[in-house]
């Protein structure tokens, strides 16, 4: 194992490309001219060539490149410690291409039994090294951060006592040298963790320990730039201890050891490790391994509970290692579905997903305590959800809620309930209009897919036994939706569960949805505030399912007053939904008729056309003069207040509108005229003659005879569409008659 290339192995990932196309025999030659010359610009570009090409034993170009590339290690180390400004780049990244072509050459050659050979190269290495890593520019470093792990990944490769040596007494300094800066850097370094174990017979298990510090390398000044790279070079470190394992290259005993060492130690990379070492167990069938990665697991899920449950000063290193925990768990529990080995950690997982997801707003409220720029928060954020964690989300969301999460109902909730407080704050300061609205938004995005797609699935099947719960979660988090064919599913969901038959009225989960209804309407700025907009907005929507299991007294005291300060909202759509809601109300409770109509009708009216939707508005007239108690005389009260206000839109027309159409042919006052029309094929028998007269009045008090003459076609039209055999006859002789009048 110990001369075998991991890069090269079936299915691995190459941290550079390769290419047999690539002329070695020119790049030798300008390599070697540029080296020659100590042409440091010319040399990194030559060198760079060289190393995207192939080397393998069958080529005799291979040791040329090797001591090509053991020249330009000292070149670059000479450069890099005479700090000339002009040429500090050039010098790192031809020593990121050195360092590629020692460890390609080392591992695919004869070279690796050459121990003279690897003595040689592993001091030449291990010198440039010290020099990058202690001497040379700190910012550089991270710059061209592959400088440094291609020589890691050197030392790896070349794999002697000393080597591994001078690895493990110098890790500290790489993470903070930019060991994760770049993709290609997380994987070099990655692929060096996996040479250290093929030699941990030779130091690498020691290496391999001190290799790990640098995921330790925590962003104290409340950033997440750091803590982002760290993931995705967890996730890098985790793809290619699974293949090294799987492949045989990494023999099962160093893995074993390697799981059981990490019990009892809280580092971030441990998770990493764990999580390869037990994918790498499901696809050798090793009941053993496995085993110990559950213990394992068990162990960093302690850790992880006491973070989630803590209320205090932000831990940065505990969030590193519940980041990294989430990452690896959850891919592990995407394979874990023949015995359910990790079941007892998974609500561990969904816990820590949520309170992860909460930073979104976390981040905001931390850096506004301590005075940062929108701008810096802004880009805080940022880097905060380009993680690995907040882009896999919806993955994450689905495997954590395969079974409930054992507990994510109550997490959702929890976070939904934050996510809502905290939005308020934080949009309540004039600091939040400067943050950058696209990140903001895909920020909150993110989290609310999460929860919509947990919640889905963890309701799946038993939505009625928790529907205040998804009430709860869906309006409090409606501030943040997005339109999504989940979403529609999952409100279509918890209506019909609403609107299930209880056996009585103020049935516990009625009363529960009732007391979810906003108790904070009382301040005069309750309807300028978006976020709680949002939610009065999903609240409505759903309160017509409820409203026929609720006691009429109980709508009344608890449901009307809402609904109506909400039909004068500053948001249209909010209006409609009171509107709607109120239809819904008139529609389950036709004994509320006499005493909330009058009210109800009077408020519409006289917001009309401004705020007053017609289609809702119309749908109540309907329903309060088909469905009400007969013996009163609401149809005649309708027509009346209806009757007046065309009267003074006619006299003074209002252009304004909420949804009616608008154009100059039909302005906002024909709907409702034609709505009083319509009056006469509804109301009950006894109530025909006086509605009659007030329409005729309408139509006769225009000033000139074509209006009479428009507003009778309308009329005729409206009569001769009634369904209604038993009126029919004798209005269709009225609007007859009337002609005769205009």
């Amino acid at each position: 194992a110990r001369g075998m290339r991991l890069e090269l192995l079936p299915g691995a990932v190459l941290p550079r490309d390769a290419s047999d196309d690539i002329d070695l025999e020119r790049c030798l030659r300008d390599a070697s001219i540029a080296l020659a010359s100590r042409d440091v610009p010319n040399a990194a570009r030559a060198v760079e060539a060289l190393a995207r090409g192939r080397f393998s034993p069958a080529l005799s170009h291979s040791k040329r490149a090797f001591e090509l590339a053991l020249d330009a290690c000292a070149l670059a180390m000479d450069t890099i410690r005479g700090r000339d400004i002009a040429v500090v780049a050039d010098a790192h990244g031809l020593a990121a291409s050195a360092g590629a072509i020692v460890a390609a050459v080392v591992r695919a050659t004869e070279l690796r039994a050459d121990a003279y050979a690897l003595n040689v190269a592993g001091r030449c290495v291990i010198d440039l090294l010290r020099v990058i890593a202690y001497e040379g520019d700190a910012e550089m470093s991270r710059r061209v951060s592959t400088a440094l792990t291609a020589q890691v990944l050197a030392l790896g490769a070349i794999g002697t006592l000393d080597a591994f040596a001078f690895v493990a007494s110098s890790s500290a300094a790489f993470g903070h040298r930019g060991a994760f800066e770049s993709p290609q850097s997380a994987l070099e370094y990655a692929y060096a963790c996996a040479y250290a174990l093929v030699g941990a017979q030779e130091g690498g298990m020691s290496a391999f320990g001190a290799l790990l510090e640098a995921w330790e390398t925590f962003d104290e000044g409340g950033e997440y730039a750091a803590l982002r790279r760290s993931v995705f070079a967890g996730g890098a470190l985790k793809l290619v201890l699974e293949h090294a394992v799987i492949s045989g290259a990494v023999s099962r005993l160093v893995a074993l050891d390697v799981v059981r060492g990490s019990v009892g130690h809280c580092r971030v990379a441990h998770a990493y490790v764990v999580g390869a070492m037990y994918k790498a167990s499901v696809v050798l069938r090793d009941a053993e391994l496995r085993e110990a990665c559950v213990e394992a697991f068990g162990e960093q899920s302690r850790d992880v509970v006491s973070w989630t449950t803590s209320s205090g000063r932000r831990d940065v290193a505990a969030e590193a290692r519940a980041f990294a925990f989430v990452v690896a768990m959850t891919t592990c529990l995407d394979v874990d579905e023949v015995d359910g080995t990790l079941r007892l950690v998974t609500g561990v997982v969904a816990q820590a997903a949520c309170r992860v997801l909460s930073l979104v707003h976390g981040v905001l409220l931390h850096s506004r305590a301590r005075g940062a720029s929108p701008h810096d928060a802004s880009r805080i954020l940022r880097d905060l959800i380009t993680s690995p964690l907040f882009i896999n989300a919806p993955f994450i969301a689905n495997v954590v809620s395969k079974d409930d999460g054992l507990g994510l109902s109550g997490a959702l909730v929890t976070l939904a309930s934050y996510m809502y407080d905290t939005a308020r704050d934080i949009e309540s300061s004039e600091w939040a209009n400067a943050l950058d609205e696209m990140t903001l938004i895909n920020a909150r995005s993110s989290a609310y897919e999460f929860v919509l797609l947990a919640l889905k699935n963890a309701t799946q099947g038993r939505v009625r036994a928790r529907v205040i719960e998804a009430v709860h979660v869906l309006t409090h988090m409606e501030f943040a939706r997005t339109t999504t064919v989940e979403y529609a599913q999952m409100l279509g969901t918890v209506a019909s569960a609403l609107s299930s038959p209880e056996p009585q009225l103020d049935s516990p989960t009625s009363v529960a949805f009732l007391s979810m209804l906003p108790d904070d309407i009382s301040n005069e700025f309750w309807r300028s505030d978006g976020v709680l907009s949002a939610r009065i907005h999903l609240t409505l929507r759903f309160l017509p399912f409820i409203t026929s299991k609720l006691s009429s007294e109980r709508i009344v005291h608890a449901v009307v007053p809402i609904v109506h300060a909400c039909c004068t909202h500053e948001l249209k759509h909010v209006v409609k939904a009171a509107h709607v809601a109120y239809v819904g109300i008139f529609h389950a409770r036709p004994d509320l008729h006499v005493s909330l109509f009058p009210r109800y009708l009077r408020a519409a009216l006289d917001a009309y056309p401004a705020m007053t939707p017609i289609e809702p508005f119309i749908a109540a007239v309907g329903i309060v003069t088909k469905l009400g108690d007969a013996g009163n005389d609401l149809g005649v009260v309708i027509a009346q207040e209806i009757a007046a206000k065309v009267q003074r839109m006619d006299v003074s027309p209002d252009t304004s509108s909420s949804g009616a159409a608008t154009d100059r042919l039909d302005p906002p006052v024909e709907p409702l005229r034609r709505l009083l029309f319509q009056l006469i094929t509804l109301v009950d028998f006894p109530l025909i003659t006086s509605v009659r007269d007030i329409i005729q009045r309408a139509v006769l008090e225009a000033p000139d005879r074509s209006t009479r003459a428009a507003r009778h076609r309308a009329l005729a039209f409206t009569v001769m569409r009634c369904p209604d055999y038993a009126r029919k006859p004798s209005i269709v002789d009225w609007v007859v008659a009337l002609s005769s009048k205009l």
